[in-house]
């Protein structure tokens, strides 16, 4: 509204007093959106990952079991959509539990040891991990600097898109 109120003022005005204008509209803009950071904070965006801090928590509250069987049904999810048809899509399931849920410490040997619970049974047979499934992940992972960052931090991660879809599949499941 004191945003409207400016863009119809500005009609009147100079270029320089226009630019501002402009800017405060964004700023409004932003601000609206939560995409800046609070007052008397530093002017930086949000990290991607205190905005989804809320489903994590409600994850860490679930036993091991509850945890597992959204997992699962994440998957089969996935699966029934035709969004998980390779075996590298592991990989990817991977780094969204590692980096979304889990943190601090999760490594592949423990998904590798979870992996046989939480896979679906109407996976076929040639969708199941296997132990040189994990081994693809330097191979999948070409940059050696991507592979200790959160994917969506990562310059080129070739399971982005299905890191994202099983991502946005879990928020609505927790």
């Amino acid at each position: 509204m004191y945003t409207d109120a400016l863009l119809i003022y500005a009609y009147n005005c100079n270029p320089i007093d226009l630019y501002v204008i402009e800017l405060v509209a964004r700023i409004a803009k932003q601000r609206r959106c939560d995409e800046v950071s609070l007052p008397g904070a530093p002017h930086e965006l949000l990290n991607p990952q205190l905005l989804v801090e809320e489903p994590r928590t409600k994850y860490r509250r679930l036993d091991a079991t509850e945890r597992r069987k959204i997992i699962k049904t994440a998957l089969l999810e996935m699966y029934n959509n035709r969004l998980f048809t390779t075996k590298n899509n592991w990989i990817g399931t991977f780094l969204v539990v590692r980096d979304r849920l889990e943190r601090a410490g999760f490594t592949q040997t423990d998904f590798v040891n979870m992996a046989d619970s939480i896979t679906p049974e109407e996976l076929p047979d040639k969708l199941h991990i296997s132990e040189s499934t994990m081994k693809n992940f330097t191979k999948v992972i070409t940059d050696p600097h991507d592979r200790n960052e959160a994917y969506y931090d990562m310059k080129n991660n070739p399971q982005k898109d299905f890191c994202e879809e099983l991502w946005y599949v879990l928020q609505k499941m927790i």
